[in-house]
């Protein structure tokens, strides 16, 4: 009986955190929307909660935001809480991310959640800017580009440019996935998560719709408007240009907002400025930019003053963790480089081996060409000496046969004329004979000269050879020590041991007005000195920066080509009229901003 009593005080309520996350709540009917939302909080340990809140659609109605001081069952209706998801979504955007936002995991849904908004085309992105912050959002998913790992057509599943973008140019799937994978591989390199993550969303907020909330008003005059809210005040557009405003005003201009049935009255800080109203589609409406204009302006008042000591804990411990991930890093990269360095001196040392191996080959090739020659040499040499002797034998026997002659004619003085004859005729053999064994005995020397440069050569070849070999051996062998396991970085020191309070979100708006008092008294930073590398770091961004934007014009201009003939798209239109006057979405706002806000009233009151 307890238990179903128990179950009859309960509700169950679904909120989806992020994609494909869903959590259910068992909780109480009675439950406040406040309560509900700090137990989802405290469930995924989410601490900048105030830049958060529950969003619901019911049937037939436009979303809205979940009231944090109304009861849950109230708000959706009993019949639709069985039917109806709460999500978690950004509600409210700070004036800088990389100073605004502290913990990894509230960069990590901002970038959810501002990925979701360009996708879906919430927020228009000029092509060149889609591909950039397309490769920020591969390098979060799949980490560095890794040619063995990330073959083609690997994202083929992942959805990462806008749809109108697609349509509008005569590229492939395939086409734009190398065009992706050229940015992520040559411009993301070395990036963590958290950083990918964070350049993605310092590149989104300077889009001329990130972070703004557009309502359709209309003014005094009846013309069709939009009203755009953000960080720092709010903005009026015409009715087909959301990009640019013909109106702005800072939170710290207004000093009042308050709504009767459809009309929403603004009261400016300056009481020579008379009060301006515009009209909106529906009450529920007036609720959502109330709600929207009051956590905005809480949020910006608060920017300006000291860091709560919730804040300063989570900016301590966030300075600590980045800290721990910049040693990590480093320890990475120089690990990194140490296992380069030693794959560069092993194909180095693989490269002087087979050197070596050729120049031992081409020696040993002329050694055995030397000792074939020596042979060749030493065997002619043998043959000259024995030719030579022969020779020098038959001169002997010649000689002996002329003294024999001589001898016999002296003897036989009627056989003189013949025998002289003949013995000149002899003569002239042993010149001959004598002639060739000259030359035969130079061509002997000229061989043992040869003979000798062979050995000299084959002597040389061979301590050559013995050399090589001696200095291959005395190489100091590489040492390749083992890839060193990555120790987990150390917890970060619990600074709360009790259960903390989380940081209450923007004051609630109960009642049909929000008066938000004087003029705010700005307190100065908290004055604390950047660290050599975090200098170091950001004059590298301004240069990366600087040259992505070179690289972002030469990739607009190389795709420009590549359009499909028609006419532009409204937006693309509006954007590059900005782009080629040469302003920004900040340029604009200041410009803007620099005329009087009396003026700037009756310029809206006029549209």
């Amino acid at each position: 009986m307890a238990k179903n009593t128990n179950n009859r005080k309960q509700m169950a309520v679904h909120v989806v955190t992020k994609p494909e996350e869903e959590l259910e709540f068992y909780v109480d009917k009675n439950i406040k929307g406040q309560e509900l939302f700090d137990l989802v909080c405290k469930v995924i340990g989410l601490r900048e909660n105030y830049y958060f809140g529950l969003h619901y659609e019911c049937p037939n109605q436009q979303p809205l935001w979940l009231r944090m001081d109304k009861k849950v069952r109230s708000e959706l209706g009993e019949q639709n809480m069985s039917n109806i998801k709460l999500y978690l979504q950004v509600q409210f955007y700070p004036i800088d991310v990389d100073t605004g936002i502290i913990m990894e995991q509230t960069t990590h849904l901002f970038f959810l959640h501002v990925k979701s908004e360009i996708l879906s085309e919430s927020i228009y992105c000029p092509t060149e800017e889609s591909i950039l912050l397309a490769s920020y959002a591969v390098q979060a998913k799949y980490g560095d580009f890794d040619s063995d790992i990330h073959k083609k057509h690997f994202l083929a599943n992942d959805q990462l440019l806008p749809q109108r973008v697609l349509a509008q140019y005569k590229l492939s799937a395939d086409e734009w996935e190398e065009r992706i994978v050229k940015w992520y591989s040559q411009h993301c390199q070395g990036l963590s998560r958290y950083q990918a993550e964070m350049e993605y969303l310092k590149t989104a907020q300077n889009l001329e719709m990130y972070g703004i909330g557009y309502f359709r008003i209309q003014n005094e005059l009846g013309t069709e408007l939009w009203l755009g809210i953000h960080a720092t005040g709010i903005n009026i557009y015409e009715s087909d240009n959301q990009l640019i405003p013909k109106v702005s005003f800072l939170w710290t201009e207004i000093k009042n907002i308050s709504f009767k049935n459809k009309q929403i009255w603004i009261q400016p800080m300056d009481k020579e400025v008379q009060d301006f109203h515009f009209v909106s589609l529906d009450v529920a409406i007036n609720r959502k930019i109330l709600l929207l204009s009051s956590g905005n302006h809480d949020l910006y008042m608060r920017s300006k003053k000291e860091d709560t000591m919730e804040i300063q804990i989570m900016k301590s411990q966030a300075q600590d963790a980045r800290e721990q991930r910049h040693r990590e890093q480093n320890r990475l990269y120089k690990e990194i480089r140490r296992r380069i360095e030693e794959t560069q001196a092993r194909i180095d040392m693989e490269k002087r081996l087979k050197d070596y191996s050729g120049l031992i080959d081409e020696y040993r090739k002329h050694l055995q060409k030397a000792e074939e020659t020596t042979d060749l040499l030493a065997e002619k040499a043998l043959v000259a000496e024995e030719e030579a002797k022969l020779l020098l034998k038959k001169a002997a026997d010649f000689e002996t046969e002329i003294k024999s002659l001589r001898h016999v004619c002296n003897q036989k003085d009627e056989e003189k004329t013949y025998l002289e004859s003949h013995i000149q005729s002899a003569q002239i053999n042993i010149q001959q004979i004598l002639h060739e064994s000259n030359r035969r005995a130079q061509e002997t020397v000229l061989l043992k000269q040869e003979l000798d440069k062979s050995r000299h050569s084959e002597k040389m070849a061979t301590e050559k050879l013995i050399q090589i070999s001696n200095n291959y051996q005395r190489a100091p062998p590489i040492q390749y020590s083992s890839y060193a396991q990555h120790q987990q970085p150390p917890q970060l020191q619990k600074v709360q041991q009790q259960p903390t309070q989380h940081v209450q979100g923007p004051q609630q708006v109960s009642q049909s007005h929000l008066h938000y008092g004087g003029a705010p008294n700005y307190v100065g930073g908290d004055g604390e000195d950047f660290t050599m590398s975090v200098q170091l770091e950001r004059v590298e961004y301004l240069e990366k920066s600087r040259h992505l934007e070179r690289q972002l014009t030469e990739l607009k201009t190389e795709i420009e080509g590549l359009k499909v003939a028609g006419n532009p798209d409204i937006l693309d239109r509006i954007h590059l009229e900005s782009v080629g006057k040469g302003e920004t979405k900040f340029s604009t706002m200041q410009k803007l901003q620099a005329a009087s806000t009396n003026s700037r009233v009756q310029v809206y009151q006029r549209l």
